[in-house]
């Protein structure tokens, strides 16, 4: 009975509401409710009563009464300015009014409940779900029916049917003739009034695309507009479907086919609109008028109109110089001691041309070089020997370039990120790979370049792969571009292959002789390797570089012991390990590792190299020959290991297509599992669309920072909450060194002084806490700031690192226009609602690391227990330096980063609330007659419907904010009302 297999339309909707509903609600523990996934999917299975959805001594999530209303006014008053009626849906015909309308009724709303949220959400698009959000956001709740109450208390079974009609409902009351009201707004007359626009056929033609809304349930609908917005579109889908018949790209030429149907149908819809006019309807071009596109094998995404000119042959071609071997015979470019001649002739017109004089030093060589100038003379003699007098002179010449250039608006000039010295006079530019990837966002086809070097591309991180994949493109649509690779050790043929079979030139490099000794079980023990030290009167150093950060002097270098890849020009002797730590990613645990794994010929070679600099050296290889033999020719492109975040940001930036299609053009493709994690987590943080590859609001603004994603997004929002000086101190610790040091032979000491400076159950904010104190020892002097680093076990020079980050992420937030320097800034100790709204903050960058606590605390409770948590890849400990490795509560925890050594680890912890992961976690799914909040199908929350609802407006009203800031970068943020609300919803969970 009951009617559970019937198929009506009334139940359709009902059921699909249901879809989503588990039969029980979560397990509560700390400040939200959770609900252990396991038993949440064993109980769904069973319907059981509602008595079982709370569990005693749960603290549930909930908002203070007043700051409800004040919410409520808010979000209502931003939908009646801003016409948000809610989510788009399909087209709605006669049928679909009739499900909403009468699943509504089944829920036991009153019918001018239903009808006002339907006229204020179902007939602008919306769907079922949207009239329910809109109903226990404004009814009050006396005014919800069984199930819907605001109130968590326990409901009998009869009272709470699970999405089951009421047997005293009849199925002839789905018949809407059956309501008749004198109202113009009843819904008999709604139905009515769209059954004559619409049919059930229309709506199957119409059920592919979902998300197009019907402009003509506007009051203040205008036919004509529209119909010349769709003309533009039809013109540009028919150029798009050209252009993909040209180059033969067949799915895309069906999708733009596609595309030209749905616009023709709405257009014929919009000629039959009796306010619609004539004159602009569009008559279709014959065929004979249209133009044929040329044929191009390159991406119309990148579209350099400016350089069509250039597609035409030239008049001479240039010699093909493949495989050319170059030597100092064969250059014929221009020489420094030439530079400097044609300088003088430019520049000082009245001097005469430069005088060198060359010296002879026993069997080197040096040179002088004395140029007149107006008021004096410039004579400059490099203390460098060369081998020979044309060397001399080389290099004497470049000295005076040097000196006489100094201090003018130089030719020469380098940019990095956050420091930029260049000018309008600069001709030649060092920048980094990045720095050349976001002028390319600004300039596509790189117009104001005329070459372009890219040194040691057999590094192949990711950064260069993408550059190289998007300057194949530019050179091949510019034919006045210049691209030289240059690389010792890198793969001519796989390189020029990809470049079109490009010429490779070969210049041999001024090294001397290198005698390899492999082992064969020599040099195994300590005095062995000191014997073949000795014989060779050199000096063991070890380096220390990575604790204490500072290189020792090059002069005392006679032998090094490689664990690192340095160049030190004195040295003459190398001991090659052969083994190297690479950080992997593995995809399937989400999950970064540093494996120790076997260089690559390539860096075996490379290293051997160094001890050739000077003289003839000697490499020993600590592995056999048959081992070197083994290894792989080059290393494994980091673009196959690391995650891909911030290149798929930047591909959708620069608006290169799909990340997919793009990235599968690269020298190396990453695996398409790779790629679409990295989409993935973009749409998570709300950086892209979610059904395309267009970035939100969100999205444009972190393309502009030149940090990681997660950091961008900590930075945006630490500057709208007001907290960006403590929130740039934590991301520049991150970017940069943790100031916290942990010697070998003290580690209790260092793990009990930063448990002293330990706040809130936060590494970050331990961080932030420790920095303050290093900041106040300063105003004492020197000698108290050295103590206080010695007594907290804190490293000096990685403290006035993030000092120096810190101020230049500021600087770079104020340049996006989210941050003052005027504005004021209060650097003071904590309190506890600073530490809520900084918790916020770093929870809106670090999501989705979040992990859920599993307390297990210690039978005798002397004990120290582990911190034990669960991730949605599976069980993991909380680091042993962390303040949070002996946690034992419940609730959710923060992590900087998951890694695997023994065991799998978290490092960096913070611990954190559920109202910041409400409003800045990922997607909130409200299980209405459940009072259940899902973030991102695994994380649980316990509250009234309306909770959910406000939560889920209030990261519109965000969306909008940053929409808002993007289009006016000048628009001041502070005193904005939805960042007030905000911050008070923050405050008031652990207001006192």
């Amino acid at each position: 009975m009951g009617g559970k297999k019937k198929k009506s339309a009334a139940q359709a909707a009902p059921a699909a509401a249901a879809a989503t509903s588990s039969g029980s609600t979560p397990a509560v523990g700390g400040t939200g409710a959770v609900e252990d996934q396991k038993k949440h999917a064993a109980n769904s299975k069973t319907n059981k009563p509602a008595k079982e959805t709370k569990s005693k001594g749960s603290d549930l999530v909930s908002i203070q009464a007043e700051l409800e209303k004040k919410i409520i006014k808010l979000i209502n008053d931003f939908r009646q300015e801003n016409g948000d009626k809610g989510p788009i849906s399909g087209r709605l015909t006669t049928k679909k009014l009739l499900d909403l309308y009468t699943a509504l009724e089944k829920f036991n709303f009153k019918r001018e409940h239903i009808e006002e949220a339907m006229k204020s959400s179902v007939l602008y698009g919306g769907d079922l779900h949207s009239a329910l959000d809109w109903l226990c956001l404004n009814l009050k709740d006396d005014e919800l029916p069984d199930g819907f109450s605001q109130q968590l208390q326990e409901e009998s079974q009869k009272s709470r049917p699970k999405f089951q009609p009421p047997p005293q409902q009849k199925p002839a009351e789905r018949n809407p003739k059956v309501s008749e009201k004198d109202e113009a707004a009843s819904m008999k007359d709604w139905i009515l009034r769209y059954a004559e626009q619409s049919s059930d056929d229309e709506e199957e033609e119409d059920e592919g695309d979902k998300r197009t809304r019907n402009p003509e349930l506007d009051e203040k609908f205008d036919p004509n507009d529209r119909y010349l917005i769709l003309t533009a579109q039809l013109y540009d889908a028919k150029e798009m479907a050209a252009d993909a018949k040209t180059k033969g790209d067949k799915m895309g030429q069906r999708k733009a086919q596609d595309r030209i149907r749905v616009i023709q149908q709405e257009m014929k819809q919009l000629e039959s609109h009796p306010m619609f006019n004539p004159a602009i309807k569009v008559v279709d071009v014959p065929q004979k008028e249209k133009k044929t596109l040329p044929v191009t094998d390159y991406k119309d995404d990148l579209s350099f109109s400016l350089f069509e000119q250039a597609e035409k042959d030239p008049p001479n071609e240039p010699k093909d110089i493949r495989n050319f071997d170059y030597t100092a015979r064969s250059w014929t470019g221009k020489s420094p001691k030439q530079f400097l001649i044609d300088w003088v002739r430019k520049n000082l017109p009245k001097s005469p041309p430069p005088a060198f004089h060359k010296v002879s030093a026993g069997r080197y060589w040096r040179c002088k070089v004395r140029v007149q100038r107006a008021d004096d003379a410039l004579e400059v003699c490099p203390t460098i020997l060369t081998e020979d007098s044309m060397q001399a002179q080389h290099l004497a010449a470049t000295l005076a370039l040097y000196n006489l250039v100094k201090g003018q608006s130089s030719l020469c000039g380098y940019q990095i990120r956050m420091e930029n010295l260049s000018g309008d006079w600069t001709r030649l530019l060092y920048c980094t790979t990045g720095v050349l990837l976001r002028k390319l966002q600004q300039d596509r086809h790189l117009s104001s370049l005329t070459h372009i070097i890219v040194d040691e591309v057999h590094e192949r991180s990711v950064q260069s792969d993408f550059l190289l994949t998007i300057l194949k493109d530019v050179v091949m649509k510019r034919s006045d571009l210049h691209l030289i690779l240059m690389s010792a050790t890198v793969d001519c043929d796989k390189f020029s292959s990809y470049f079109n079979r490009c010429p490779v030139v070969s210049i041999p490099g001024r090294t001397f002789p290198v005698e390899v000794s492999c082992n064969s079980g020599l040099l195994h023990k300590e005095s062995e390797l000191k014997k073949c030290v000795n014989r060779s009167c050199a000096v063991i150093i070890s380096i220390y570089f990575c604790l204490t950060g500072a290189k020792p002097s090059c002069s005392h270098f006679k032998m090094i012991l490689l664990i690192k890849c340095v160049t030190i020009p004195d040295v003459v002797f190398v001991i090659d390990t052969g083994k190297t730590k690479e950080n992997k990613y593995h995809e399937s645990s989400q999950m970064s590792s540093l494996v120790e794994t076997f260089v690559s010929k390539a860096s075996a070679l490379q290293r051997q190299g160094r001890a050739g600099r000077v003289r003839n050296g000697f490499c020993f290889r600590l592995y056999p020959k048959f081992r070197f033999d083994a290894f792989m020719d080059y290393s494994i492109p980091e673009i196959l290991r690391v995650p891909l975040e911030e290149l798929c940001l930047h591909i959708m930036k620069c608006q290169y297509g799909s990340p997919e299609d793009f990235l599968s053009q690269a020298l190396d493709a990453p695996q398409p599992q790779s790629v679409s994690n990295a989409v993935n987590l973009l749409r998570k943080i709300g950086a892209c669309q979610p059904d395309n590859h267009i970035l939100t609001p969100l999205g444009h603004h972190l393309a502009s920072l030149p940090v990681n994603v997660k950091i961008g997004k900590m930075l945006i929002y630490g500057a709208i909450l007001g907290c960006l000086e403590p929130i740039a101190t934590i991301a520049a610790a991150i970017t940069e060194k943790s100031p916290f040091s942990t010697p070998m032979n003290r580690k209790e000491e260092a793990n009990l002084a930063k448990a002293a400076l330990a706040t809130a159950n936060s590494d970050h904010l331990t961080i932030y806490n420790a920095y303050m104190g290093w900041k106040s020892s300063q105003t004492e002097g020197l000698r108290a700031e050295m103590s206080y680093c010695r007594k907290h076990f804190l490293n000096r020079t990685a403290l006035l690192t993030i000092e120096d980050v810190k101020h230049e992420l500021m600087k770079m937030m104020e340049q996006a226009g989210f941050w003052s320097s005027r504005s004021k800034q209060r650097a003071a100790a904590l309190s506890k609602q600073q530490i809520c709204i900084l918790n916020a903050a770093l929870t809106a960058g670090l999501y989705d690391s979040v992990a859920r606590v599993l307390c297990n605390p210690p039978v005798d409770g002397l004990e120290r227990v582990a911190c034990t948590v669960e991730t949605p890849q599976g069980r993991a400990q909380v680091h042993p330096s962390s303040v949070n490795r002996n946690l034992q509560v419940h609730g959710w925890l923060l992590y900087q980063e998951k890694v695997k050594y023994t065991k799998i680890y978290l490092r960096d912890t913070t611990l954190v609330s559920p109202f910041p992961m409400l409003l800045f976690g990922g997607d909130i799914d409200i299980q209405h007659r459940e009072k259940l909040m899902t973030l991102d199908g695994w994380i649980h929350f316990q509250a009234p419907v309306r909770i959910g609802v406000i939560f889920k407006h209030l990261r519109k009203l965000m969306d909008s904010l940053l929409e808002r800031k993007l289009e006016n970068p000048r628009m001041n943020l502070e005193g904005d009302a939805t960042i007030q609300v905000i911050l008070d919803l923050i405050k008031s969970e652990h207001a006192a």
